[in-house]
């Protein structure tokens, strides 16, 4: 008997041998134990981490901030695929343009097991939502206020500062992953916001002739001049006539030139009658001030005031310069002479602070 007995025991041992070889290869963990001849197999949790890849919980979401000036839209999304008890909203208190609020919620998903004879443990993963708010208006809003708190505002608004039509930013809530817990993070954004639609144009004067416009007349070689005018109002630009020795090119507005006529409002411009010698080339970049390039040689000058380095490099690649064409500019502003080696002759009258570079 005590033989028989040894005998069985020897089997159930080889046999929990290989019954342990085949259950390494399945996709869940058993502990096998052998004592006093008989087998016990135990199933043991395996935690699984969720899947990295990003979830979407809600999306295309929208909705009005501000009547007729800012919408929004918003998506939900988590930072692994459990989404388990993640969510996310966002109201606006109120739909005037003076202190609304714009609420933000995330709540993260939590951690769980999938239950049954393999159950796993899939982690926790976080929970963001992501607010892109749009100015709807046809105009440029201002923000006269913009505060945050516990919310993420992109750097491309600030407070004071302005939002062009149909451009937008974005606003960002995080919860973080949690556990076994679900935790919601309230985010808040206020703004005050006020329509640009009075603005500021600004007429540069001409050495050769004095002209009207809207009304204001700007002297030869006076004081520039400005005049107010909404978003959209169409003015007039005149043609005008040039000395001998000159033609009249068109209008430079915004440092790009343009015919006479009407000119739509759509920011503050910046006006300046574009007379020059004849066979002038308008649209050569004759002058570079840091990354930028202008025709024309006042608004070099502008520029260099206020840039960094102060400097303005001719270029005398591409174009010649004819005779005389900045003769008595910006002569209130002191400064020196400085006479091109090669391309005309022209003589530049340098403001004090400003350098030119001839290469």
């Amino acid at each position: 008997m005590h033989n028989q007995n040894s005998l069985l025991k020897g089997i159930l041992k080889r046999l929990s041998v290989y019954l342990l070889v085949v259950f390494m290869v399945l996709p869940v963990f058993f502990v096998v134990s052998f004592e006093d001849g008989n087998i016990t197999i135990k199933e043991v949790d395996n935690p699984i981490v969720a899947k990295a890849d990003a979830a979407t919980v809600t999306s295309n979401q929208t909705g009005t901030w501000v009547t007729n000036q800012l919408s929004y839209s918003y998506k939900v999304e988590t930072s692994s695929s459990n989404t388990t008890g993640a969510s996310g909203s966002v109201a606006a208190s109120g739909t005037s343009a003076t202190d609304n609020t714009l609420t933000v919620k995330a709540t993260s998903a939590n951690q769980y097991d999938t239950g049954g004879c393999n159950s796993t443990t899939v982690s926790a993963a976080a929970t963001t939502t992501t607010v892109t708010v749009t100015n709807i208006a046809s105009f440029p809003l201002q923000f006269k206020k913009l505060t945050a708190s516990g919310a993420t505002v992109s750097d491309n608004v600030k407070e004071g500062g302005t939002i062009g039509p149909d451009k937008s930013f974005t606003i960002t809530v995080t919860s973080p992953a949690n556990g076994t817990n679900n935790t919601t993070k309230t985010g808040t954004v206020t703004v005050t916001v006020e329509a640009q639609t009075n603005l500021t144009l600004t007429l540069l004067p001409s050495p050769y002739t004095e002209y009207t416009v809207k009304g204001t007349t700007v002297t030869q070689n006076g004081d520039q001049q400005t005049i107010s005018a909404k978003l959209n109002d169409k003015i007039t630009l005149p043609s005008l006539n040039a000395p001998e020795g000159y033609e009249f090119k068109g209008w430079l507005v915004d440092n790009s030139i343009r015919d006479a006529g009407e000119l739509t409002v759509s920011s503050g411009h910046i006006i300046f009658p574009a007379i020059v010698s004849k066979g002038f080339d308008v649209t050569a970049q004759n002058f570079k001030v840091g990354s930028s390039t202008y025709t024309f040689w006042e608004d070099a000058v502008k520029a260099a005031s206020i840039s960094s380095d102060k400097k303005i490099v001719v270029n005398l690649a591409d174009v010649t310069f004819p005779d005389n064409i900045f003769d008595n500019l910006l002569s209130s502003d002191g400064g020196s002479y400085v006479k091109p080696a090669t391309g005309g002759g022209v003589e530049y009258i340098v403001p004090s602070g400003v350098t030119l570079l001839v290469p």
